[in-house]
C-alpha cells in the first residue's frame, strides 16, 4: 500500500510547506479513510460542530473539476494536508473525511509521524452498496467514474452482464469497492458508521483516536454533535437486485472481505 518513496518523503521533508506542518502554530491533522456512503458528511459536519476541529469532505475533489466537470491534476495527500494546515491555523485540529486516498497514508505517516493520525469508517455492506448504486444512478449520465479496470474482473470472474455497457459496469465497480476492507485494515483503526451515529462513547474514542488524544470532548458536545440530522441519503426507494447483480456481489467480493465485516460485527447477505 506504500506509495511515496523514501526518496520522495526525504524531498518532500526539505520543502518550506511540510516543514511547517510541524510549527507550534499548526494543528494536529488527521484523515478519515472511506469510499462514501457511510455517513461521511454528517461526520464532516459533526466535527466541524466542535470548536477546535476543522474537517473537510474531499474538498480536493472538487478543486480538480472546473464547472464543465473537466478533471485536473490531483494534489496528492501530502498537498492537500499541507493546504489544510496553513488554512487552519488556531485550530488543535484539521483534517479530511474521504478526500484522502488510503495508498497515500503509508507515506504521510512515515513522513509526519505523531502530527499526523487516520482512521477507517465503514458501513453494513449490502445498505452501503444500495445507497452508493443510488448515488451512481444520480450521476450516471456523466461517467465521472472510470471503470475501465473492471473489464479485468469481469474476465477473471467470468461474469456476464446483461448490456456489458457503462452502467453494468458501474454495478460491478461499486460491488469491488466492498472489498476495500482488505487494504483499510492497514491504514488504521476501523468504526462503524452505524456506532459514530448512535453511541457517544464511541464518538468520543473516534475522535480521541484521529487528534491523537489532543481534542478531548464534553459529553454535551457529544449528544449534540449525535443530534445533527443525517445528510445526503442516496437510496430513495429500496433496491432489488437482479439475478446477475447477486452471481456479481457472490463472484467478486472476496472470502477475506467477508471474513472482515464479519469480524466487525456484520452478518453475511442470506444470499450467500
Amino acid at each position: 500500500m506504500e506509495k511515496y518513496s523514501d526518496e520522495f518523503l526525504k524531498s518532500l521533508a526539505k520543502e518550506p510547506e511540510i516543514r511547517r506542518l510541524y510549527s507550534k502554530l499548526s494543528p494536529q491533522l488527521f484523515a478519515v479513510i472511506s469510499w462514501g456512503s457511510a455517513a461521511t458528511k454528517w461526520l464532516s459536519k459533526a466535527l466541524n460542530s466542535h470548536p477546535e476541529i476543522f474537517c473537510f469532505h474531499s474538498m480536493n475533489l472538487f478543486l480538480t473539476f472546473d464547472k464543465d466537470h473537466r478533471k485536473f491534476p490531483e494534489n496528492n495527500g501530502l498537498e492537500y494536508l499541507s493546504m489544510i494546515a496553513r488554512g487552519t491555523v488556531g485550530y488543535k485540529a484539521a483534517g479530511d473525511v474521504h478526500g484522502i486516498s488510503p495508498y497515500d497514508i503509508p507515506g504521510i505517516r512515515q513522513l509526519l509521524g505523531d502530527k499526523f493520525n487516520a482512521a477507517v469508517v465503514i458501513r453494513e455492506p449490502i445498505p452501503r452498496l444500495k445507497s452508493t448504486l443510488s448515488l451512481f444512478q444520480r450521476f450516471e449520465k456523466r461517467q465521472m467514474y472510470n471503470v475501465d479496470y473492471v473489464d479485468d474482473i469481469i474476465k477473471n470472474n467470468n461474469l456476464t452482464l446483461p448490456h456489458n455497457d457503462y452502467g453494468d459496469k458501474l454495478f460491478v465497480h461499486g460491488v469491488n469497492m466492498l472489498n476495500s476492507i482488505v487494504e483499510e485494515t492497514n491504514v488504521g483503526k476501523i468504526y462503524r458508521s452505524e456506532d459514530l451515529t448512535t453511541n457517544k462513547s464511541t464518538l468520543f474514542e473516534f475522535i480521541e483516536e484521529i487528534t491523537r488524544g489532543k481534542i478531548k470532548t464534553e459529553p454535551e458536545l457529544l449528544s449534540n454533535m449525535l443530534k445533527i440530522d443525517r445528510i445526503n441519503k442516496h437510496v430513495q426507494n429500496e433496491i432489488q437486485f437482479e439475478d446477475w447483480q447477486i452471481d456479481v456481489i457472490k463472484s467478486v467480493v472476496s472470502d477475506k472481505a467477508w471474513e472482515l465485516y464479519s469480524k466487525c460485527g456484520y452478518d453475511k447477505p442470506s444470499f450467500l
